[in-house]
């Protein structure tokens, strides 16, 4: 009964590898040098990250402890719940300017965009 489609996790497996690449960018790693560091494959990190598989509990203690953060982080579903929002609207608003097809709006949204997200792709300090 082959569906063709990738299985997917609980919300609660789906959240936790939202929270994981959320962290890990902020963080400034990539997902293979976290993945290095935990001592995982870099194809398992990016399937618990896309919340397609389970992190054990030995391997969230090492993401935890990679990124200098309790465990306890890794499960503030609440806060990838309000980044999720808040990007959802953000995507709305673009796709609604989009459509309007105003040339120097779009090309101010875009410069904005691009600047935020050379400013996002730096490690936290």
């Amino acid at each position: 009964m082959a569906t063709g489609k990738k299985a997917r996790g609980s919300k609660a497996v789906r959240y936790f590898g939202l929270r994981v690449r959320m962290l890990r960018k902020r963080a400034g790693f990539t997902q293979a040098e976290l993945a290095h560091r935990t001592g995982c494959d870099v194809s398992h990190l990016g399937a618990i990250e896309r919340g397609q598989r389970a992190a054990t509990v030995r391997t969230a203690e090492q993401i935890a402890g990679i990124l200098a953060l309790p465990v306890g982080a890794l499960f503030d579903f609440a806060r990838v719940r309000e980044e999720s929002d808040l990007a959802n609207r953000v995507r709305d608003r673009v796709e609604t300017l989009l459509r309007q097809g105003d040339r120097r709006v779009i090309e101010t949204a875009y410069r904005v965009l691009e600047g935020m997200a050379s400013g996002y792709d730096q490690p936290a300090r």
